[in-house]
C-alpha cells in the first residue's frame, strides 16, 4: 500500500477491490449484466459522485500539498483497474482510453491485460463502513442547509451529531469527510445535544443533526469569496481558457465590501483562478452572484 495515501483515497482503494470481488464472483456465475451494472455504479456514485468531488482541490493545478501525488496515484489505479473490468463490455472504449492515458507499464493493448484480482489487504471493511455512515450523515447536513436556506458555498461554524445507537460512531473517523462534503468547519458527536434557535434539526432513524445556522462576519465574507472565486472561474470557461492559462482578469464593483474584500484576498483568488488581477472599471461579464453586482473582463 502507497505511503501518503488519505482516508478518502484508502476507502476508494478498499472499495474497488471488493467491487473486483463482486464481479469475479457474477462472471463466474455466468451473470454478467449485474457485474456490468456493478462496475458502471462504481464509477458514477463512488469515483465520480464521491471521490472525484472530495479530491478536486488536491489536483487543481496550483495546489502543492504533499497528498497531491497520493491523489494522482490513486486515480491511476481507479483508471487501469476500471478500464481492464470495462474491456469485455466495452472494447473500443476501454482501449481508446487506455492508450490515451498511457499507463506507465501499459501493455500493446488493454485486452492483453490480466483480468484485476481483488487484493485482500486492500480492502478495509470497517474504514468503508466508516465512510458509508459518513456519507449518510452528510447528506443529513446538506438537508438541514437546505432547510434552512443556506448554500453549499456558505461555509458554516459546526454541526452536532447526536447517534441513536454505538454503531454511529464510527464515523468519527471520516470526520474531515463529512466536513469536506458539506461545507461545515467542526463536526462534533455527542451522546446529548440541547438546541436553540440557530441550530437546523433532521433526525433520521440511525443520528439526529443540529447544524448551526449562524453565519458570522468572518464566514459571511468567507462564502462571498467562494461565490466570486466560482464566478470567475465560469466566466473562464465560457471564454474557453484551458486551466493553465493565466490571463489578466478585471474586476469591478461599485459595492465597497465587494472592493474591501477582493483587495484583501488577491493572492487567493489570483490563486484559485489562475488569473493576474485587476480592480478598474468594467463592465463586460456580470458575475452570477446574488449579494452584489460585480463585473469582469478577461484580457488573454
Amino acid at each position: 500500500e502507497k505511503k501518503g495515501l488519505k482516508i478518502e483515497d484508502k476507502y476508494i482503494i478498499s472499495k474497488l477491490n471488493s467491487l473486483i470481488k463482486e464481479v469475479e464472483v457474477l462472471n463466474y456465475q455466468f451473470r454478467f449484466f449485474e457485474a456490468n451494472k456493478k462496475i458502471i455504479d462504481f464509477i458514477v456514485e463512488e469515483v465520480s459522485r464521491f471521490y472525484i468531488k472530495l479530491i478536486r482541490d488536491r489536483v487543481w493545478i496550483t495546489y502543492e500539498g504533499k497528498d497531491k501525488k497520493a491523489a494522482f496515484f490513486t486515480l491511476n489505479y481507479l483508471a487501469k483497474n476500471l478500464l481492464i473490468l470495462l474491456a469485455p463490455m466495452m472494447p473500443f472504449l476501454a482501449e481508446y482510453y487506455y492508450q490515451k492515458l498511457k499507463f506507465v507499464k501499459n501493455l500493446e493493448s488493454v485486452h492483453l491485460e490480466e483480468y484485476p484480482k481483488a487484493k485482500k489487504g486492500l480492502i478495509k471493511e470497517e474504514l468503508e463502513k466508516s465512510v458509508e455512515y459518513a456519507k449518510e450523515i452528510a447528506e443529513s447536513i446538506l438537508q438541514a442547509r437546505n432547510n434552512a436556506k443556506i448554500k453549499v458555498r456558505q461555509p458554516l461554524l459546526e454541526a452536532i451529531i447526536v447517534p441513536k445507537n454505538e454503531e454511529i460512531l464510527i464515523a468519527e473517523k471520516s470526520k474531515r469527510i463529512i466536513s469536506n462534503l458539506t461545507n461545515v468547519k467542526k463536526i462534533r458527536f455527542e451522546k446529548s445535544f440541547e438546541a436553540n434557535e440557530n441550530y437546523e434539526k433532521v433526525e433520521t432513524e440511525n443520528f439526529i443533526v443540529y447544524l448551526n445556522k449562524t453565519i458570522t462576519k468572518k464566514l459571511k465574507e468567507e462564502g462571498m469569496l467562494r461565490e466570486i472565486i466560482r464566478g470567475i472561474q465560469d466566466a473562464r470557461k465560457r471564454e474557453n481558457l484551458e486551466v493553465f492559462e493565466k490571463v489578466k482578469i478585471i474586476v469591478y464593483s461599485e459595492n465597497e465590501e465587494v472592493k474591501r474584500l477582493v483587495e484583501k484576498n488577491k493572492e487567493i483568488i489570483e490563486k484559485e483562478t489562475n488569473s493576474i488581477l485587476e480592480f478598474s472599471q468594467t463592465q463586460k461579464i456580470k458575475l452570477d452572484v446574488d449579494f452584489a453586482d460585480i463585473f469582469v473582463e478577461i484580457v488573454k
